[in-house]
């Protein structure tokens, strides 16, 4: 993001613009000669911030990701050993669901990410910073692995749910509700096996 107000400004304007085009139109839809004929801004502009399309993909995901990683982070919970964990991952769950109702281009910017290496890497990138929250979760709780064991496995889970939740998008509201509780049972029974069992570690 420019430190320039003026040039934040202008990168709103284009990214606002390509939420439009994409929900309209898919990650077809979103060109450079496109933005420039929507918002009004020459061409030349428009590559002085984005020099391809994959650009603006990547600028769109990392806004989401940091918003994430941002809620997820605000979840002390998660980190404290007496609190109820599976109250903590319905509320992690519950984050997920929040932020990607926020993004109206939710759908049309995940399927983007899977254009190309260099984006499918972003993705990656970012459910691994999750998966290592996770991990300290399960590690305080005393889970009996390795650190690394436990990003492995949070990994794992923060990938899968990805993929359902993309599923999810799809579906209307009786059906999205159904999935929600289904996505909270398959994460809760995941993560009990990592979890030591105890009173003291449950919460």
């Amino acid at each position: 993001m420019p430190v320039q107000a003026r040039a934040r400004k202008t990168v709103e304007v284009l990214l606002a613009a390509a939420r439009e085009l994409l929900i309209e139109g898919g990650p077809e839809a979103l060109t450079t000669s496109g933005l420039a004929a929507r918002t009004g801004l020459h061409v030349r502009n428009v590559y002085r911030y984005f020099p391809n399309r994959n650009a603006v993909f990547a600028a769109l995901a990392e806004q989401f990701n940091q918003r994430l990683e941002t809620e997820l982070s605000a979840l002390s919970g998660l980190l404290d050993p007496t609190a109820d964990w599976r109250a903590e991952v319905q509320k992690a769950i519950g984050v997920l669901v929040m932020v990607g109702a926020h993004e109206p281009a939710i759908r049309q910017i995940r399927a983007a990410l899977q254009t190309s290496p260099e984006l499918q890497a972003m993705e990656v990138a970012s459910d691994k910073r999750i998966a290592t929250l996770i991990a300290q979760a399960l590690h305080v709780r005393g889970a009996p692995a390795s650190l690394e064991t436990l990003e492995v496995r949070a990994f794992v889970l923060v990938s899968a749910l990805g993929a359902v939740l993309d599923r999810m998008l799809l579906c209307d509201g009786d059906q999205q509700r159904l999935m929600l509780e289904e996505i909270e049972s398959m994460a809760e029974t995941y993560l009990a096996k990592s979890i030591a069992r105890g009173p003291s570690t449950l919460g």
